[in-house]
């Protein structure tokens, strides 16, 4: 399966499960071991190293005079995922923590503008649902004054602050993601698209939190994703590169097939420059990795922006 879509698509499962596995990392330390990542710049470190803690954030502030809700940037799940994703570390270089800041804050802005996008096209929030997921989420994250203890400063966040913040925002991301995916559209964007007029409708609020944060814009060159693989399906508008597997492994199947097969894959739009690609090339193709639509029909998301092709 598509580790970008797992990634922004099923950021909250199971409560009781993802709660047992926060309070286990707590006591023991543990962490889940890393899948290699072909999207660097999609699903970063943060999702792959701490599942549990991806999350957007919706603020409910006080509604002004035109009805409308006013955003903010959650500081407290900010601050929860760059811990998490330093993780403590004393060797971090300067270049290196600028850039978590902004890949921490992109994505945060990237799951609210989803949110909003949702909220634009129809979906309107259960919140009687939501405070019943999130009161069971706290009756099975109880911990010991010593595992409490550790919980804050192993994640710079309290349980209590957690559930009401990081994971209560997580679920509502899931809603909205799972409403998009079964309902009509009124119009079809990328998700670069929907980021884009999000940060600008709220771009005061934004530089603010970046002020405040320290946390600069990145060269736009550092919007781009590489990957590499096999050209396992070719027509005259979009090619098919898939990873993991060799040609053999998937001559003569359907597309289906190859992606069942395929370690991971993803689906790019064709222009001239490609006109004479072959199948069961092995290529390199830089990309925006949210060039891609909202969403996803039939496993057949495609990236729309491409930068380079380059055989290998």
């Amino acid at each position: 399966m598509n580790e970008v879509k797992k990634s922004l698509d099923h950021l909250a499962g199971d409560t009781s499960r993802d709660i047992e596995e926060l309070k286990q990392r707590v006591l023991y330390g543990e962490r889940r071991p890393k899948r290699r990542n072909p999207f660097p710049l999609v699903a970063t470190a943060i999702v792959l190293a701490a599942v549990l803690f991806f999350t957007f954030t919706v603020y409910d502030g006080e509604q002004n005079n035109t009805t409308q809700q006013v955003y903010e940037v959650n500081e407290i799940v900010y601050d929860h995922l760059l811990t998490t994703e330093t993780g403590g570390r004393q060797s971090i270089t300067p270049e290196e923590l600028e850039e978590l800041r902004y890949r921490t804050l992109q994505q945060i802005l990237l799951f609210d503008s989803l949110t909003d996008y949702a909220k634009q096209n129809g979906y309107v929030e259960d919140t009687e649902a939501i405070e019943k997921h999130i009161a069971e989420a706290e009756q099975s994250s109880e911990l010991s004054p010593e595992e409490e203890q550790k919980q804050q400063e192993t994640f710079g966040v309290t349980m209590e602050d957690y559930i009401q913040h990081v994971y209560r925002w997580s679920y509502q991301q899931q809603l909205a993601s799972t409403w998009i995916e079964t309902h009509e559209l009124n119009d079809s964007k990328t998700k670069r698209d929907v980021l884009t007029a999000f940060m600008e409708k709220n771009d005061e609020v934004i530089s603010e939190f970046m002020t405040k944060k320290s946390i600069l814009y990145l060269p736009h060159s550092m919007d781009f994703a590489v990957f590499e693989g096999i050209v396992a399906y070719l027509d005259q508008q979009k090619v098919l590169l898939v990873h993991g597997v060799e040609a053999s492994q998937i001559k003569g199947k359907s597309p289906d097939e190859i992606i069942d097969a395929a370690y991971d894959y993803a689906w790019f739009a064709l222009d001239d420059s490609t006109e004479d690609m072959t199948l069961y090339t092995q290529m390199e193709v830089t990309f925006d990795p949210l060039s891609s639509p909202v969403k996803d029909a039939d496993r057949r998301m495609m990236y729309e922006e491409i930068v380079e092709w380059v055989e290998l």
